[in-house]
């Protein structure tokens, strides 16, 4: 059975061969066509979208979408410091359950810790 992942992968790759024009070859490595059209391998594409999607909902909120600027929450400092300036995320300190690992990959969970 193929993975969710591999499955993008294999999309994203077939999609790139299909962009450039090339047919399927046995064993044939794609990276250099992503380099070619400047794509990201989908794990760094995730990694990258994620922060740019966080700093978008902090320093551009009001053109955000509501629903995803609803999960996060800017802290407030009581007394104001050399560190006030930088903006910080509430940290919600909910641990899932080990049966609920899903948990920690949520949004609202994740973005405190970037």
């Amino acid at each position: 059975m193929i993975t969710k992942s591999k499955n993008n992968v294999h999309i994203q790759n077939s999609a790139a061969r299909l962009v450039i024009r090339r047919k399927l070859e046995r064993h044939m490595d794609t990276t250099p066509i992503l380099r070619e059209l400047h794509w990201l391998p989908l794990k760094a594409r995730v990694e990258f979208k994620n922060p740019c999607i966080i700093f978008k909902l902090i320093h551009h909120g009001e053109s955000a979408p509501f629903y995803l600027t609803e999960l996060i929450e800017i802290h407030v400092p009581k007394i104001c410091t050399k560190s006030c300036d930088r903006v910080k995320l509430v940290n919600h300190n909910m641990r899932p359950k080990p049966s609920r690992a899903y948990g920690e990959r949520a949004f609202c969970i994740y973005a405190p810790h970037l």
